[in-house]
């Protein structure tokens, strides 16, 4: 496009639109393969201390520790458990322990930091080995998530049967950043 004008070199550079497409694209994708995180209720674990948005079509199960076990809407898939830890006992000497551990952990294990997007959690994912439970073989997957101020740790079971489905690497892919975004500290 030509103009008669000089060109104005306080206006911001012109943006390539194509990662702006791709974004679109890929959370349309997602929005069709992963149950949709808006459209379910939120859900307290760890006694009170901190609440997710359970996606459309999952079951879940507040286990004894306070740990929440999440299930897709076929729950031979995988297995989802997140639990929290909101170091309330430590906020007052070291209000940034959270990300102290999240980031020692890390180095120790030789693992990447990574952000969650839209959130300004911090925290990393390891391979958790191979495990067999009723005769069947495992995968896991685990990580460590600074949130809210406190410690987030998860760990998702896949039977290695399921580890190449569709949904399952759809939720691997972005369903389950998109779900970790949504853990909340309860108010205190």
């Amino acid at each position: 496009m030509t103009t008669d004008r000089p060109p104005d070199h306080d206006a911001p550079p012109a943006r390539d639109p194509a990662p702006v497409r791709r974004a679109a694209l890929t959370t349309i994708v997602l929005c069709l393969a992963v149950p949709s995180v808006a459209a379910a209720g939120a859900v307290e674990f760890a006694a009170g201390r901190a609440r997710v948005i359970v996606p459309l079509g999952y079951t879940h199960r507040v286990e004894a520790d306070g740990s929440l076990l999440l299930m897709p809407p076929r729950p031979d898939l995988f297995a989802f458990r997140l639990g929290y830890d909101d170091l309330a006992r430590h906020r007052e000497a070291r209000p940034n322990l959270a990300i102290e551990i999240v980031v020692d952990a890390a180095a120790r294990k030789q693992r990447p930091l990574t952000r969650i997007d839209g959130t300004r959690y911090l925290g990393f994912v390891e391979p958790g080995g191979i495990s067999r439970r009723d005769g069947e073989t495992w995968r896991n997957l685990q990580g460590s998530i600074a949130a809210g101020g406190g410690l987030l740790d998860f760990t998702l079971t896949i039977p290695e049967r399921h580890a190449a489905s569709a949904e399952v690497q759809a939720f691997v892919g972005g369903g389950m950043e998109q779900l970790l975004a949504t853990v909340e500290p309860a108010a205190t």
